[in-house]
């Protein structure tokens, strides 16, 4: 019981220290000709948000999160 409250209170200052998210243009923009860089978000982004749920991160860092994933998969259906 103590250690699950050791990593939640650790997975919770570490979402406090993220960096700003990457705008869902610019990030478009750097990975658009680079299909091994979408299936990596393809296979990572999903986990984040679920990391994001499990340590119940506010409703805009998963829905920042969510948009990138839609954006992500778009890009991956063009190619």
């Amino acid at each position: 019981h103590y250690y699950n409250m050791y990593i939640q209170n650790k997975l919770n200052a570490q979402e406090l220290k993220m960096s700003k998210m990457i705008s869902i243009k610019m990030l478009k923009n750097n990975i658009k000709d680079k299909p091994e860089k979408i299936a990596l978000l393809l296979r990572i982004l999903p986990y984040k948000i679920k990391m994001a749920d499990a340590i119940n991160a506010n409703e805009t860092i998963k829905n920042n999160l969510i948009k990138r994933y839609e954006m992500v998969q778009k890009l991956s259906l063009q190619q």
